[in-house]
This record gives C-alpha cells, sequence and structure tokens, in this order.
C-alpha cells in the first residue's frame, strides 16, 4: 500500500461538490509530474486540477526529478474533506482514499491512504500551479468514457447513477400524474353517482307515499 500526503489546491469547489454529492468519484489523470525530487503535480483532464503529493519511496523510484510521466491513469476517490486555507481565501479538497483503477503503471487496484493534509501540503512549492485555470464540474449530458482522456475536466461515474435516477424520478412524477388524474375521475364518478342514488331514494319515497 502507497501513503501520501495530498491536496486538492482550488479557488472554488463549491459548485463541483454540490453536484458531486454522491461518493465514489472518478478522475482522469493524464499526467504526473514530479517536482523537487519528493513532491509531484498531478493534471487531471484539460482542465488542471492540482494535486500536491508526497510521493512514496516505490513511487519516486519510477521517475527522476521534473520527469514528467504520462500514465493515463484513472483514480476512483472514496472520501476526501472540504477545508479551508489558513488565510480563508482557498477551499481545498483534501483527499483522503483513492484507488487507482486503470493505468499504466504496476499500481492498479491498490488502495491509496492519505495520512495527513496540511496547507499547503508539507514543505510543497507555493507556485506550482504554472497558471492551470481552477476547474469546476462540467455536467455533459454524454458521459465520456472513463478510459479515454477527455475534455470535461472532471467526469464521474456517478453522473450515469445520477441520470438513471433523474430518469426514474421523471417516470415516477408521471405514473404519479396519471394515477392523480384517474384517481380525480373517479371521485367524480362517485360524487355523480352518489347524487344519482339520492335522487332514485327520493324517488321511491315519494312512490311509497302515493
Amino acid at each position: 500500500m502507497e501513503n501520501f500526503d495530498i491536496c486538492l489546491i482550488s479557488g472554488s469547489v463549491e459548485d463541483m461538490l454540490k453536484k458531486r454529492a454522491q461518493l465514489p468519484l472518478y478522475f482522469q489523470v493524464l499526467k504526473i509530474k514530479f517536482i523537487q525530487q519528493k513532491y509531484y503535480k498531478i493534471e487531471i483532464s484539460d482542465s488542471c486540477w492540482i494535486f500536491n503529493a508526497v510521493v512514496s519511496k516505490t513511487a519516486a523510484a519510477k521517475s527522476s526529478t521534473n520527469r514528467d510521466l504520462s500514465i493515463n491513469c484513472v483514480i476512483q476517490v472514496n472520501s476526501y474533506d472540504l477545508i479551508t486555507s489558513k488565510d480563508g481565501k482557498d477551499k481545498i479538497i483534501a483527499l483522503k482514499e483513492f484507488i487507482v483503477v486503470d493505468n499504466k503503471l504496476d499500481i492498479i487496484g491498490k488502495p491509496i491512504l492519505i495520512n495527513a493534509v496540511n496547507y499547503p501540503c508539507q514543505g510543497t512549492p507555493t507556485n506550482v500551479s504554472d497558471n492551470c485555470s481552477v476547474a469546476s464540474y462540467n455536467q455533459s449530458e454524454k458521459t465520456p468514457d472513463r478510459h479515454q482522456p477527455h475534455s470535461q475536466g472532471i467526469f464521474t461515474e456517478s453522473h450515469r447513477i445520477d441520470q438513471s435516477i433523474e430518469d426514474a424520478n421523471k417516470v415516477l412524477q408521471e405514473m404519479k400524474t396519471s394515477y392523480d388524474s384517474r384517481l380525480s375521475g373517479l371521485e367524480k364518478q362517485i360524487q355523480e353517482l352518489q347524487i344519482t342514488m339520492e335522487k332514485l331514494a327520493s324517488s321511491l319515497k315519494v312512490n311509497d307515499k302515493l
């Protein structure tokens, strides 16, 4: 098991969190860049979410300083925290646990647990963004294949679940509307029948008197 101290530095993550309340999350990772031997930057898709992490000895041995490593990796995030920077300006997603579910390295399927999160991540260079823009979740109608690079910033398999739930809710709403309409029609028929019965009873009483 590989252990890292890791966090996601972001200027605004509220929108993504509102839309991605469900776990797990899936992230497409395009490149890992090692910084100062023991830190690396992970570029996720084209929106460049920045992860700063302490690289384990195993991972560090696979790369030299400042070397770009294209891995076409997908990680499944199982838990995270939302914390605020010391100056109160930035929101940070602190990943607690994630699993590499698809990549070209030999760590697929191995849990990666987070030991500790600080801001900035312990000793991480302050300028690590390389002018990358902060990503926000873009909920497209078509969910890209999680094994292929894409330009949506972040994609998640739970989007498909969300869509299924939304479709199911629509069907349920249509069924409820249909049921309510039929129920309303039946209630009207019952009222009309009651009026007819009352008239019939009144007519029978008159006939009895005669």
